[in-house]
């Protein structure tokens, strides 16, 4: 019986050791089977910086010999300027290399590439190390575009890469200067968001077919940019891009800053690089619902005030105002319906001072423009005690003023095609409003400028019945005698 006992309590033990056993050595047995086609990418740094992604590619646009790209960011706090780049891929040493940007601070993506002589075998896996060779200090941050590290504070961060081969057009890296011109008596702000416009096909050998390998920066620091329109490069029209300034421009002055292509295999960051939110779904037209709506928008970053509508609630920032009968939906843009009822909109909690430029991208679905004649509104409210204009009332959090708005200070347009509509309160007692950034018509009003103002847009119409969708709502800062500062881009230069 104890014999038997005995037996049963081995078999229990050991069995199931040797089970485990088993099973660990069919998971490696496993594992080293796995073709090394889906082992994914490895890739360290040892210190300063974080790798984001690493890619090594036969270089196909020269043929022969190949390119690492190295995706990192800047983990350190001040200021990084990089001289060099170099890798080793299976003891192969570069023959040159570099990063965009030269300069990096903390939290800042920078991307380095080295040409290697060695034309690699595709599909293939290989090892590797990489440093980034730069000088290292720390100054105030507002120093950042004046302060040079001392030429004896020499760092090496170095990292290491396991990645497969793999075939891409890897494209050139490009670097174009933009000279933007302040063309009046007032300086341009610092913080300035500056239209940069310019057709796409004219760097169709380079750019990404979204465009999200076009990067800007002034004094080798990226600036956040956000591209609205026309973000393909078989567009047919100029591409859009809004541009932060972090810097003033003088009255008369020029300020130069530079538009980097990358690398094919770069895209957008949605940090600094970004684009509208309607773009990242599959059908820019077809959002609602669209699981990558707003995927790489970063509008906050570069305007004053944005919102984009992701998600299906509104931020705690809008308020709705509704009419009995009206409604709003949000489902990745926001919805108008006035259905029954004769208005209905938003506004904002939030305040903005004065002059701004309120803008909105917008179309109609009422099957062209809206059938009252009066058709969507965007404009700023005020607090003021006694303003109950068009139905539009009520207290957010102000006591008891409430807010109010008079017809002038609205938008009164059709909107038959998808556009973007905006509105300035330019000075006391005028405002102007724009379609597609074209002034439409100014208006005099009886109403001093505020100093704090409240963005709002809506549906306003008599008979009720009509249906717009916004895409996102911002304020830019407004430019000196209303008049964009000119970007005037040249000749592209191939960084070898």
């Amino acid at each position: 019986m104890l014999k038997a006992q005995s037996a049963v309590e081995f078999l229990s033990v050991y069995g199931f050791v040797i089970l485990v056993i088993a099973i660990a050595i069919a998971v490696l047995v496993l594992f080293i089977s796995i073709p090394k086609t889906i082992l994914p990418t490895q890739c360290s740094f040892l210190s300063g910086f974080s790798c984001v992604d690493g890619i090594y590619t036969i270089n196909s646009t020269a043929g022969v010999n190949s390119i690492l790209l190295i995706s990192a960011t800047d983990m350190q706090p001040g200021i990084v300027n990089i001289s060099r780049f170099s890798g080793y891929i299976d003891y192969h040493e570069s023959t040159s290399g570099y990063c965009v940007p030269s300069v990096a601070t903390e939290g800042q993506k920078v991307y380095c590439i080295a040409n290697i002589g060695v034309t690699p075998s595709f599909g293939s896996v290989y090892f590797g190390t990489f440093d980034i060779y730069a000088n290292y200090c720390t100054p105030a941050s507002s120093n950042f575009y004046t302060t040079k590290c001392p030429a004896d504070s020499n760092y090496t961060y170095g990292g290491n890469i396991r990645t497969q081969t793999v075939k891409l057009n890897f494209g050139k890296n490009t670097n174009t200067q933009i000279n933007i011109t302040n063309s009046q008596k007032s300086a341009v702000p610092a913080h300035f968001q500056e239209l940069v416009s310019f057709n796409p096909s004219g760097y169709v050998l380079y750019e990404r077919p979204d465009l999200g390998n076009i990067r800007f920066y002034y004094k080798s620091k990226e600036l956040y940019s956000w591209c609205e329109a026309n973000c393909s490069s078989s567009a047919t029209g100029n591409a859009i891009f809004w541009v932060k300034i972090p810097v003033a421009i003088p009255p008369s002055h020029n300020l130069s800053i530079s538009m980097y292509i990358l690398p094919l295999t770069v895209g957008y960051s949605g940090q600094y690089a970004g684009e509208a939110p309607q773009l990242s779904c599959p059908d820019p037209a077809d959002t609602a619902g669209c699981a990558t709506y707003g995927k790489y928008d970063n509008g906050a970053n570069v305007f004053d005030a944005y919102w984009n509508f992701s998600g299906t609630t509104l931020p705690p920032s809008l308020i709705p105002y509704t009419s009995s009968g009206s409604s709003i939906i949000v489902d990745q843009g926001l919805t108008v319906d006035t259905g029954s009822g004769s208005w209905a909109g938003v506004v904002s909690a939030s305040k903005s001072i004065a002059p701004i430029i309120s803008e909105t991208f917008v179309e109609s679905q009422s099957g062209g423009a809206l059938s009252g004649g009066i058709a969507q509104q965007i404009g700023y409210y005020t607090y003021s005690a006694g303003y109950d204009f068009n139905g539009w009332s009520g207290s957010i959090g102000e006591g008891s003023l409430s807010v109010g708005m008079n017809s002038g200070q609205n938008i009164d347009l059709q909107i038959a095609t998808p556009g973007v509509d905006g509105m300035a309160w330019v000075s006391d007692n005028s405002q102007a409003y724009y379609k597609n950034y074209v002034l439409s018509f100014s208006t005099a009003s009886d109403l001093s400028m505020p100093k704090n103002l409240y963005t709002s847009l809506g549906v306003f119409c008599c008979s009720g019945g009509d249906i717009i969708r916004y895409y996102w709502l911002l304020t830019r800062t407004y430019p000196p005698n209303g008049v964009m500062p000119v970007a005037h881009i040249g000749s592209v230069s191939i960084i070898s």
